[in-house]
C-alpha cells in the first residue's frame, strides 16, 4: 500500500496496547503501565512503558520503549488517561494586536 495515505497491514497488528493498561515485554519481562504512543512512519508503532512505583530516592523509575507487538496486556486500564490539555500553565497575552485588512 505504498503511497496509498493509509498505513496498510501494519496497522491491522499494531494498536493492540491502549494507554493505561498494564503491559509486559515479552523478550525482557519489563512490566509497567502504558502511559505513550510514538508512530513511525515505515514501522509498527513503540509503545513507552513506565514502571510503576519509585525509587528508595523518591524517583520514579526509567520508562522504555517497545515495539507494540512484543508487548502482552496483563489488565485493560489500570490507569487513566489525563486531561488533553497539554499546553501547561501559560500567561495569557496583554497587548492587542491590530490586523488592517
Amino acid at each position: 500500500m505504498s503511497g496509498s495515505g493509509t498505513r496498510g497491514w501494519p496497522e491491522l497488528i499494531c494498536n493492540m496496547i491502549n494507554l493505561g493498561d498494564k503491559v509486559k515485554d515479552s523478550v525482557t519481562g519489563f512490566i509497567g503501565i502504558a502511559v505513550g504512543r510514538t508512530i513511525w512512519i515505515h514501522g509498527c508503532d513503540r509503545i513507552t512503558v513506565q514502571p510503576e512505583g519509585i525509587t528508595k530516592e523518591g524517583k520514579l523509575f526509567e520508562s522504555l520503549s517497545f515495539d507494540e507487538p512484543a508487548l502482552v496486556t496483563l489488565k485493560k486500564k489500570v490507569k487513566k488517561e489525563g486531561k488533553h490539555d497539554t499546553g501547561g500553565p501559560r500567561m495569557e497575552p496583554h497587548a492587542k494586536v491590530n490586523i488592517k485588512k
